[in-house]
């Protein structure tokens, strides 16, 4: 017996997932920054959950501020940093992602104190600069706003030097290589700055504000552009006082939302001021949010709901001084929440981005944490605007403001210069504060399986504050309680340790941890062994374990061993301790013999003896039977086990095959198509073939119809005959000679079903159709002896003893006899009656069915009601002096004119006066029987004595 004791890996593997975990926060709050002062002006959110912020520094760089980006991951850590600058003044207004993932910044370049030059910055997805470019001359020029559209860029900004004003919007296109494709400014008699900037529907809306306009203050304006800066539409939404816009999205409905702040409404000084149009610039809406004080929004971006999230800086909520804000709202302004996030002193300017998950980063500057001056203030939120150190504000107060657009115009000029300057680049480091986190995470053990005494545990992250730390009532806090750290002696006694940290904006956080300690693992599987073949024994390291490893994989609480070899088994507890032990078996096997070849092979209806060893105690077969023969003479192992006086045993066995020849190896009977040949394959693994003509191959050719037979022979002699049958194809057809149907019935036609493919002379490729109209149906047939086609012709059975006749008119108190004729087995009519006839005393339209004996026939007349003209529907011209002459009838006619025609569109008469009448003649030959068809144009009175012209097609018949 060999024992050990191990401690499970698990404890490593809970530690390391306890560590990741801790930095997988929803939220979190961080400072960063040096002794001097940094701001941010713009923030990007990344798909693996990091954050790149745009800023200013003056901790770092080539002297006064200098531009710096900076990446954040989801773990509150900088990954890297950059600034770019000169020794003068380098603000900073936007960052832009780029195709490649890289950025582009939006920036100014001090020349002197008081004038700035755009300046944009091109780098990769590292901050490695690939170019820059600078824009401006003596006087001015400040871009405030970008949007790349597929891999060119436009800007929104305001320049000093061109334009008739004193300020002029101004707006440019680049390409991604840092060519300027075109300049255009806007200007008017005052001030007019271009701010945020978006691309829509392949057009541009540029946001901003002016003072060129209404009362002189600044109002918010809006300009549509094409995809060339040329204006289509141009609007300010002139108010009292003034109002800065920075920032507009499109919203779902194709309107815009511009945000900014105003002090010509609200609740006191400046208030958020939002301001929603349609696609074209028409007020929608426009509200204030904010409270007593100073209230601005700076940023606002939209969300996968429709929502908007606005972000800026507020005097009249939070913890003092100015805090940041963030709210969201839907689409008509109303609120859905509102949070303040900051100390006692100011934390201003804020910027926000959205991931893909609806939760938020908000990049601000702040006074009250950090190293000194203002330093980035870097927050990480849920989607609701949760952090770990946020603050709700129930008290915003909203207001409806009456805003209405007005008509701008602007000139419009081209142009700019680009200066070449250089800059310094560098890699500055950012110290950094964890300010607070929604999680705790104990790090540490959480499993002994021997001595307790003397575990460290921590915190992470070590957020500042006052920990509280619980043990296990027997167990003692060997030093570090209301740190970070402590050192825990547990005993032997297992539990929670637990902490929570009070004080700070992590107040109330805790985090448990249970730590198992095991007791002693004594297993024992018993000594080493020896037996006989074919005996076993039951090896078992004790029961209560968790779980259960053996040598072999099995997993069960016993083994059962039978041969010879080392046996082992891990055991495992409850608390992921683990103890092995180990046992050597050694089955006795002393003697050896043979039934026979390890394979053998028979043919089907042989049999094969087999012996065993004389002299032994018992015999075993596989069957259960103990005799020391067996006959074998079916496929299968056969064994036999002999035991000796001793109870040792051993075994042989050996694999039976018995070649059995199929009774039909040639397959079904088949056909042939005619004049060609077919093979006949016999299969090919037999050693000799015999086919009735004598030949010898594997494949007999057959060139014409009749029975063929071969006779096959195996290796070892099994033999067996099979015959196939060859018959003359029958190419498929319809089976149907050209038929004649009852109307309204059908018949389906089919040439069989299972041939290759069907295509019919409708289209279908149906095995079957049905058919309810008249004409040749044909149909090709994919069979194995190529395409054959069979056609039949449909036609529809008629009496042309049946007809109700044409229609015709009813007077006031006339009837109609309607009658087809004598002669049918059965009538029914419209009205249910089942006579031959029928009185129509009213028009309408009358049918009736009919049985002939064959078919059930129908037909319809249409009964209209009498004019006051009545034209005939038969005429007999026979001599007799009785309806020898065809004319109209009619009462106060006027005017009359009836063209007569044969069915081939012939004139035969004009009747040009109501007095004249039609003799049945066509230039002085008589016209034969038939229908003729007439037109009839006339004007009449009617009922009440007005004149109207009318109208009337018709036919009669000629009967001599």
């Amino acid at each position: 017996m060999k024992r050990f004791l191990y401690m499970f890996i698990i404890v490593q593997i809970i530690v390391e997932a306890s560590g990741s975990q801790c930095f997988g926060q929803e939220s979190f709050e961080i400072a960063l920054g040096g002794s001097l002062e940094e701001r941010p002006f713009s923030v990007v959110s990344l798909e693996d959950g990091s954050f790149t912020v745009v800023g200013t520094t003056k901790s770092s760089g080539a002297g006064n501020s200098d531009v710096i980006l900076f990446n954040v991951d989801n773990q509150a850590e900088v990954q890297w940093s950059k600034t770019y600058g000169n020794s003068m003044r380098d603000p900073v207004r936007i960052l832009t992602r780029c195709a490649d993932n890289g950025y582009l910044i939006t920036a100014w370049n001090t020349t002197t104190s008081i004038v700035d030059d755009w300046h944009l910055i091109r780098t990769d997805d590292k901050g490695n600069v690939l170019w820059d470019k600078y824009v401006g001359e003596d006087l001015d020029d400040e871009v405030e706003g970008t949007v790349r559209v597929g891999d060119e860029y436009y800007f929104s900004g305001s320049t000093h030097n061109y334009g008739i004003g004193r300020a002029s919007v101004f707006f440019a296109k680049m390409d991604d290589q840092g060519n300027f494709l075109w300049f255009k400014t806007f200007s008017a008699i005052n001030n007019d700055h271009g701010k945020g900037i978006i691309f829509t529907n392949n057009t541009l809306v540029l946001a901003g504000y002016s003072a060129s306009f209404g009362n002189g203050t600044n109002d918010f304006i809006l300009i549509k552009t094409d995809l060339d800066g040329n204006a289509i539409w141009s609007y300010h939404y002139p108010t009292a006082k003034m109002d800065y816009s920075f920032r507009l999205v499109e919203t779902s409905d194709l309107g815009y939302l511009i945000v900014g702040f105003s002090n010509s409404f609200g609740a006191g000084d400046n208030d958020i001021y939002v301001l929603k149009t349609d696609r074209d610039g028409i007020v929608q809406w426009a509200k204030t949010y904010g409270g007593i004080a100073d209230d601005r929004a700076y940023d606002i971006k939209k969300l996968s709901s429709g929502n908007l999230v606005i972000s800026g800086a507020t005097q009249s909520f939070g913890a003092g001084g100015i805090d940041v804000f963030v709210m969201e709202v839907d689409q008509a302004g109303n609120l859905i929440w509102a949070k303040v996030y900051g100390g006692e002193e100011n934390d201003d300017r804020a910027y926000v981005d959205v991931y893909s998950d609806g939760s938020l980063v908000v990049a601000a500057s702040t006074e009250s944490y950090g190293n000194g001056g203002k330093d980035f203030f870097l927050i990480k939120t849920d989607q609701a605007g949760n952090s770990c150190c946020s603050n709700s504000v129930d008290d915003l107060q909203i207001r409806n403001v009456s805003v209405t657009e007005d008509t701008i115009s602007f000139v419009v000029e081209n142009g700019a210069v680009s200066p070449v300057r250089s800059m310094t680049i560098k890699d500055p480091e950012l110290e950094q504060e964890l300010l607070c986190t929604d999680e705790l995470k104990i790090i540490g053990d959480t499993v002994f399986c021997g001595d307790a005494s003397n575990v460290p545990y921590f915190v992470d992250p070590a957020v500042e504050g006052d920990y509280t730390w619980t043990i296990p009532e027997d167990a003692t806090i060997v030093s570090g309680q209301g740190t970070p750290e402590i050192i825990v002696d547990f005993g032997n006694i297992s539990g929670f340790i637990t902490v929570s940290l009070n004080g700070g904006c992590s107040n109330g956080a805790l985090d448990s941890l249970y730590v198992s300690l095991s007791g002693s693992m004594d297993i024992d599987l018993g000594p080493d062994t020896s037996f006989c073949y074919g005996h076993t024994v039951l090896l078992s390291p004790g029961g209560g374990y968790y779980a259960y490893y053996w040598q072999d994989g099995s997993t069960d609480s016993v083994y059962l061993a039978g041969l010879t070899g080392y046996y082992w088994v891990q055991v495992t507890d409850s608390a992921g301790c683990t103890a092995i032990d180990s046992v050597y078996i050694e089955a006795f096997l002393d003697f050896g013999f043979s039934i026979g070849p390890d394979t053998s092979v028979i043919c089907d209806g042989d049999y094969l003896f087999l012996h065993g060893p004389e002299g032994y105690e018992n015999y075993l077969w596989q069957d259960g039977s103990g005799y020391p023969d067996f006959v074998a003479d079916t496929a299968g192992i056969y064994w036999l086990e002999i035991t000796d006086e001793n109870g040792c045993a051993a075994r042989d066995s050996m694999l039976l095959i018995v070649n059995k020849i199929p009774d039909d190896f040639l397959g079904n009977d088949t056909v042939m198509c005619e004049d060609d040949y077919f093979p006949i394959h016999a299969p090919p693994y037999y050693d000799k073939y015999l086919w009735q003509d004598g030949s010898t191959g594997s494949v007999f050719i057959a060139w014409e119809t009749g029975s063929y037979w071969v006779y096959v022979e195996d290796s070892i002699g099994c033999s067996g005959t099979d015959t196939l049958k060859l018959s003359l194809f029958e190419a498929p057809s319809l089976n149907q000679p050209d038929t004649v149907i009852c109307p309204n019935s059908s018949i389906l036609l089919s040439p069989g079903p299972g041939w290759d493919y069907y295509k019919w002379s409708t289209g279908s490729t149906d095995p079957a159709i049905l058919v309810n109209k008249e004409g040749i149906y044909w149909v090709e047939t994919g069979t194995p002896c190529g395409p054959f086609t069979d056609s039949v012709f449909i036609d529809f059975y008629t009496n042309p003893a049946f007809a109700l006749g044409p229609d015709t008119n009813i007077c006031e108190n006339e009837t109609i006899k309607l009658t087809p004729g004598p002669g049918f087995l059965s009538y029914l009519w419209n009205d249910g009656t089942t006579d031959s006839v029928l009185i129509a005393e009213a028009e309408g339209n009358y049918w009736l069915t009919v049985n002939d004996g064959r078919c059930l026939l129908g037909d319809t007349i249409l009964v209209d009601k009498c004019s006051l003209l009545w034209i005939p529907n038969v005429f007999t011209p026979n001599g007799d002096g009785v309806n020898d002459t065809f004319y109209a009838v009619g009462k106060g006619v006027t005017e009359f004119n009836l063209v007569i025609f044969n069915r081939w569109g012939e004139v035969m008469k004009t009747l040009h006066s109501i007095e004249e009448s039609w003799d049945g003649t066509y230039h002085g030959r008589q016209c034969s029987d038939g229908v003729y068809y007439y037109v009839a144009t006339f004007r009449e009175s009617d009922r009440n004595a007005v004149a109207v012209t009318k109208q009337i097609n018709g036919a009669v018949t000629l009967i001599r």
